[in-house]
């Protein structure tokens, strides 16, 4: 574990965020659908 710990970091890593948002839409019925988006 503490070799681990003390290794060396590279110095860039990717991240990417995935994120959903429950809305209200109007098909016939009012139904919660999620809308999904990704931060950079």
């Amino acid at each position: 574990m503490v070799e681990w710990q003390n290794r060396p970091l590279d110095p860039v890593y990717p991240v990417i965020f995935i994120d959903a948002l429950n809305v209200k839409i109007r098909d016939g019925q009012v139904a919660n659908r999620p809308i999904m988006f990704r931060w950079r």
